[in-house]
């Protein structure tokens, strides 16, 4: 079982408060305690402080019996590592699964088909950072000749904004060609405000290209793969007529819509009465005005072209379609 996990989010230092990163795709919630009071030395060169705390292998598949040797990194902001400061403490989330050393190495107990994890902690002058490494154990030892998360030829490389990206699956196999499943894999977007991951799966926020990074150690190799995909304006939306049938809920649901050029939005009615749904210029929306938009029923338009669309039912309420370039 491939396991996906959300991306790190740079962490800042600070000044009497511990700062973590929560392995959020394995259901674990790390919380950071308050501390007093604690000066910090101040530094000519902010560039050397400790900033962060990265696992060198942060996705690890490894057989039952097999060992890993791996460890956590302390860095600054620019990445660098940092010499000189304790060694960090590792702690095994589920100890029948896999045990660590003091060193970092993991070794796998028992296979299973749920990811566990393997945390390490370092505190300098007060301030406290946590990385927790994915781990998979399998029950037989495998070579790792390949790996993809290449979309297939057949889908997109595009999604839009406010929807899931379904096709970043991972494809891997042995020295015999044979397909491995169940890889630890570890996913990190470098554009998290275009789009990132929510429990795994990829959520685009807003247009604009973003890249993907996964990273796997599987049975004593390390391999990288990058896609880049893009995320474009919604192609669809739907908008819920409910006109005065309640007082709560206003009479258009969504104002405004915003589609990109060609999309289609389909209009439900649940106002309780046939309504028709006409717009101010008719003429540039594929379909023209809805005549009469049956109780329960739906009906959808194209706009082709760029701009802003008002819509009108009969009751007097209005709303707005906008139409942005791709």
């Amino acid at each position: 079982m491939t396991h996906n996990s959300d991306t790190r989010i740079p962490r800042r230092a600070r000044r009497g408060a511990a700062v973590v990163h929560a392995a959020v795709a394995l259901g674990f919630v790390l919380l950071a305690a308050c501390r007093g009071e604690t000066p910090i030395s101040v530094h000519a060169d902010a560039s050397e402080l400790y900033w962060s705390l990265q696992w060198t292998s942060p996705a690890i598949t490894i057989d039952s019996g097999g060992t890993q040797e791996a460890s956590a990194i302390p860095r600054t902001y620019a990445g660098q590592s940092l010499d000189g400061l304790p060694a960090p403490t590792y702690t095994a989330m589920d100890t029948s699964k896999v045990s660590v050393s003091a060193s970092g190495a993991i070794t796998g107990k028992r296979s299973t088909t749920t990811a566990t994890g393997v945390i390490a902690s370092l505190t300098v002058n007060g301030v406290t950072h946590v990385d927790t490494a994915i781990v998979v154990v399998t029950g037989q030892r495998h070579s790792f000749k390949s790996f993809s998360i290449h979309p297939p030829s057949y889908a997109s490389t595009s999604f839009a904004t406010n929807t899931y990206y379904p096709y970043l699956t991972v494809t891997a196999t042995d020295s015999n060609d044979v397909a491995l499943r169940g890889l630890a894999v570890k996913y990190v977007s470098l554009a998290p405000a275009i789009a990132n991951f929510i429990s795994g799966s990829l959520y685009g926020y807003a247009k604009g290209p973003i890249t993907v990074v996964a990273t796997t150690t599987s049975y004593g190799t390390t391999r990288v793969d990058t896609v880049t995909l893009a995320v474009t304006n919604p192609m669809t939306a739907s908008e819920y007529c409910y006109g005065k049938a309640y007082a709560s809920i206003p009479a258009f649901y969504t104002n405004p819509i915003i589609i990109g050029v060609g999309g289609t939005v389909t209009w439900s009615n649940y106002s309780g009465q046939p309504l028709p749904i006409t717009f101010d210029d008719s003429t540039r929306v594929t379909g023209g005005n809805i005549p009469a938009l049956a109780l329960y029923g739906s009906a959808a338009r194209t706009f082709p072209t760029a701009g802003t669309f008002v819509f009108r039912d009969n009751l007097g309420d209005s709303a707005k379609v906008i139409v942005v370039p791709n």
